[in-house]
């Protein structure tokens, strides 16, 4: 769902509702700001009720979609370039964050999160992780999620800048659940059950760091990015007669 799912939506939104309908998706721009809204506070809401990991990603992949949504209900040259970024920068943060709760659920046997707790004393490699993927999936600067949300959020603000404050702020919310998941998950003492939790194998470092390289690279190169992504975007904004 996070991973594949979410990602043919916006993808499926941008390309085709905006592609092929500009008329339509102009008409309805004010219902897909509410929906985007609505999409904003369930995410949050789902995010707060989990009491695992992997649905707790799950939820806050919400979070980030109706990211998406507000910027088809404003399309912009830049508001669609932060749209895009954000669809790969989430994808490969969810993607990190999820292989990183397989390791978890793994070493602890799927225990809920009211059970987990002072892993990075056993698994300090695996708590930086999964410290790193949090920092990259709420944005933060340098990654590849900051240049995405700084492109939208600027683009979407003069269409709908109510809408954009309320969603700024669900997306916060969903960045505190995170960085507590990592307080819950890997300090404050070491439960005697998970004393004998290993750290990240030999394989796992295989896929984690080139994710890491890539959230990386991708937050230095943004800019290099935005010039291709732009050139097909450039034309969905013309035929909506949106700014450039």
């Amino acid at each position: 769902f996070a991973g594949v799912v979410v990602r043919l939506c916006g993808y499926g939104m941008i390309r085709f509702a905006l592609g092929l309908f500009p008329g339509q998706a102009q008409r309805f721009s004010s219902a897909l700001m509410v929906l985007a809204v609505l999409s904003a506070v369930w995410g949050v809401l789902l995010t707060i009720a989990q009491t695992t990991l992997r649905r707790m990603v799950a939820a806050v992949s919400i979070g980030q979609m109706s990211l998406v949504l507000l910027a088809v209900a404003a399309p912009n040259t830049i508001s669609l370039d932060g749209a895009v970024l954000q669809l790969v920068a989430g994808g490969l943060s969810s993607a990190m964050l999820l292989l990183l709760c397989g390791a978890i659920e793994g070493r602890t046997r799927g225990a809920p999160l009211d059970r987990l707790g002072g892993l990075a004393a056993k698994a300090p490699r695996l708590g930086g992780f999964w410290i790193f993927a949090c920092l990259a999936a709420v944005g933060a600067p340098l990654l590849a999620g900051f240049s995405a949300e700084l492109m939208l959020f600027t683009g979407v603000f003069a269409v709908h800048p109510y809408a954009t404050v309320f969603v700024m702020a669900s997306t916060a919310v969903s960045t505190a659940a995170l960085v507590w998941s990592a307080q819950r998950v890997f300090l404050g003492p070491a439960r005697e059950e998970f004393s004998r939790v290993r750290d990240t194998t030999a394989l796992e470092l295989g896929y984690l760091w080139p994710l890491v390289v890539f959230l990386v690279a991708y937050g230095f190169l943004a800019g290099r990015v935005v010039p291709v992504i732009g050139t097909g975007l450039t034309r969905i904004v013309a035929s909506l007669g949106g700014a450039q």
